[in-house]
């Protein structure tokens, strides 16, 4: 299966309870890619440093988590199971150029190592 992914966002919608992932997280880049998704008809994902790959209509708490680079490991293993359970077999990775962002890329190239074809894209952020 071909999917497209960004990487979470810090702006979430603070409600209680679950939402979907494309609801929980509000950053502009989000809905963006997942325009991008739907223009090519592949599933979107969101990259969520405690939750690893999220489908879009995933129900997700709120929550407030950055990854650290001492914990890109742990996420890459999270992922990788996460490839081999749903079938991913090429990984279209959306990103902005942030520091930020960098443990996140890479866990996800380590994860697809070996198990899906994996490419990034960059994507201007509209938001400065």
């Amino acid at each position: 299966m071909d999917i497209v992914a960004t990487i979470c966002s810090r702006q979430k919608d603070p409600k209680k309870g679950l939402l979907p992932a494309t609801k929980r997280y509000t950053g502009e880049h989000i809905m963006q890619v997942h325009a991008i998704a739907q223009t090519l008809h592949l599933p979107f994902y969101v990259v969520s440093g405690r939750y690893g790959l999220c489908r879009a209509d995933d129900d997700l708490p709120h929550y407030d988590y950055r990854l650290r680079p001492e914990h890109k490991q742990m996420l890459s293993e999270l992922i990788a199971d996460q490839i081999e359970v749903q079938n991913i077999t090429r990984l279209r990775l959306y990103v902005e150029q942030k520091l930020s962002w960098v443990p996140y890329i890479s866990a996800v190239e380590i994860a697809c190592a070996g198990r899906a074809v994996f490419e990034t894209q960059l994507i201007k952020n509209t938001a400065n």
